[in-house]
């Protein structure tokens, strides 16, 4: 009701919204760190709804919410557009926050939109691996969305070394995507729900000329491979300049690498099958 209020369209033709507002509060709700506040969980559920409107549009409806509006305005996302600016004027932390963070905030969200915008293109052309992963990380909304949650909990980048954070942060979005992908394995499948959705599976599956069902036990290994990688770049990451905003920027890493699968366990009516595969995946806590 809040973004169709805030947007200013009819609910009634809206049916898909209470769907996604649960599944932004699930994500919302299990990635957050230790400590989060009730106005965190809130500003980060329905930033995450905004997140959803968008990524689950159908091909038909993208024109309208990825098209920039007459003035050229950067947040601008068709019809939801005043809600998006409604919870920007609520977002005064991010008017607070350090320079930098604030700025790679809105270029990340804005460098997801263009992502978007290209992706059903990128669906229908042959991409290697490589170019999977790079244009994966992109779409799939967590360098906002961990920028999001270091404003929100008070990170300063001048109180710590943000560059050693540099490893485990991509490698906490590269656990974020595969697990992602792992989990809607039968989402993303021919008869599934989203069967145009890039899905690191299905690239695998051509280019090592294997059974998509290879290339899931491949990924699953590769997933198990980068989270031994993540705790030791976090551990390197903490100890290179000690204190409370390294601990908490680690936090917040790991809460939402563990939130994501736990996320997909909870929404098993958006990721049918996936419980037997994500309960294969190492923890980044153990």
């Amino acid at each position: 009701s809040w973004l169709a209020a805030a947007s200013g369209i009819d609910p009634a033709g809206e049916r898909r919204l209470p769907t996604l507002a649960t599944v932004a509060c699930v994500y919302a709700g299990l990635c957050a760190p230790p400590g989060a506040s009730g106005r965190a969980h809130d500003l980060v559920a329905r930033f995450t709804l905004l997140f959803f409107v968008v990524d689950d549009a159908s091909e038909g409806e993208l024109p309208d919410l990825l098209a920039a509006d007459a003035a050229g305005a950067t947040f601008s996302i068709g019809r939801y557009t005043g809600a998006l600016r409604a919870w920007l004027a609520e977002f005064s932390e991010r008017e607070r926050a350090h320079p930098r963070l604030r700025e790679r905030f809105a270029h990340a969200y804005h460098d997801y939109l263009a992502a978007r915008r290209a992706e059903h293109g990128q669906v229908k052309r042959a991409l290697t691996i490589d170019e999977h992963w790079d244009f994966r990380r992109r779409t799939i909304f967590m360098e906002p969305y961990l920028d999001l949650w270091m404003i929100l909990q008070g990170v300063d980048l001048d109180a710590l070394a943000e560059a050693p954070f540099a490893e485990a942060r991509a490698l906490a979005v590269d656990l974020v995507l595969l697990a992602n992908d792992l989990g809607s394995a039968e989402r993303d499948s021919s008869s599934g729900a989203s069967p145009d959705d890039l899905n690191l599976i299905h690239t695998y599956a051509r280019v090592h000329h294997e059974t998509e069902a290879a290339a899931l036990e491949r990924l699953v290994v590769h997933h198990n491979a980068l989270v031994e990688r993540y705790r030791a770049a976090r551990a390197r990451a903490v100890a290179e300049r000690p204190g409370p905003h390294a601990d908490n920027y680690a936090e917040i890493l790991t809460g939402v690498v563990e939130g994501n699968v736990a996320s997909v366990l909870a929404l098993g009516a958006r990721y049918p099958g996936a419980e037997p595969v994500m309960k294969r995946l190492l923890s980044c806590r153990a």
